[in-house]
């Protein structure tokens, strides 16, 4: 019955983790664009983004609505493990602890 519990919880929190990654997926694209468009040979001065709503909307224009979310499975797989475990292993963790009460 724990590993049910265990597993359960894994899977929502897996579920949970990829849901708000994926609609977060736009807004990083155009933050990770802004941060590289600087380097050299990256985007020329003149079709460089002015920020987040530029990139917003530039972005489906010229590369199509899909590119929005270029990258997002490398950043859901990146970051479910850390938070599937700390979601999981929360109670296990506070229950290694003594409670302080006063």
């Amino acid at each position: 019955d724990r590993l049910r519990v265990f597993f359960a919880g894994l899977a929502a929190s897996v579920v949970s983790k990829g849901v708000s990654a994926t609609l977060n997926a736009p807004v990083e694209r155009s933050r990770m664009l802004l941060q590289l468009q600087g380097f050299p040979g990256h985007i020329p001065r003149a079709q460089r983004y002015s920020g987040v709503v530029s990139a917003l909307g530039r972005i489906p224009r010229e590369q199509g609505a899909a590119a929005l979310w270029r990258g997002n499975l490398a950043s859901v797989l990146r970051a479910v493990p850390p938070y599937c475990l700390n979601a999981v292993l929360a109670g296990r963790y506070k229950a290694l602890f003594p409670r302080y009460s006063s």
